[in-house]
């Protein structure tokens, strides 16, 4: 049984906000709020789900720094958490070296014996139609929209302790479905 309601909207939206694509999900997670606090700014849990966060400075103005693939220099992002109020806000700006900023913002709201995880993802408009004229599976709305899609049933799965490590996970596998599944509901 996993941490997500049932009959619970797990699918996530993608529209333009200003100069940005605005990912949209919400959750609602069958454990306290405090647990899922722990899980988004813990470096050994963030971890599990996410990416290996080598710095991870809890705090306005402090560092978080992801790298995907074991730690790999090259796979990873930099950002600063522009605002934090704990265990119910979370919120960085960064990306790799080089490339525009984007946002994420992680809102806990309780409810009754669980709570409900508001995940917004901004990136620049520029940057994903730039990247997506060279990898157009890799770096479009409905890749941003099924790699979160995957990380959030991580964290659900992390949290429900059914299982461990993201990347031993048959990404390819799990990603194709949610990739073909929100490309066909794009309308543009």
């Amino acid at each position: 049984m996993s941490s997500i309601e049932q009959g619970t909207d797990r699918l996530g939206t993608v529209g333009r906000s200003g100069d940005d694509y605005e990912v949209i999900f919400e959750r609602r997670l069958k454990h306290p709020i405090e647990n899922v606090w722990l899980a988004l700014t813990e470096p050994g849990a963030i971890e599990k789900w996410l990416a290996t966060a080598s710095v991870f400075e809890a705090r306005e103005g402090g560092t978080v720094e992801l790298h995907w693939h074991k730690g790999s220099l090259d796979d990873g992002m930099r950002a600063t958490i522009t605002e934090i109020d704990p265990p119910r806000l979370l919120e960085w700006s960064g990306g790799p070296a080089g490339h525009p900023a984007a946002a994420c913002r992680w809102e806990l709201q309780a409810d009754g014996d669980g709570c409900v995880l508001t995940l917004t993802s901004r990136v620049p408009v520029d940057e994903i139609d730039r990247r997506a004229a060279e990898e157009p599976e890799m770096w479009s709305p409905p890749s941003m929209l099924a790699g979160w899609h995957l990380h959030l049933d991580y964290l659900a799965d992390v949290l429900d302790r059914r299982r461990t490590e993201w990347e031993d996970r048959p990404l390819e596998e799990e990603w194709r479905p949610l990739f073909e599944l929100y490309r066909g509901m794009r309308d543009d």
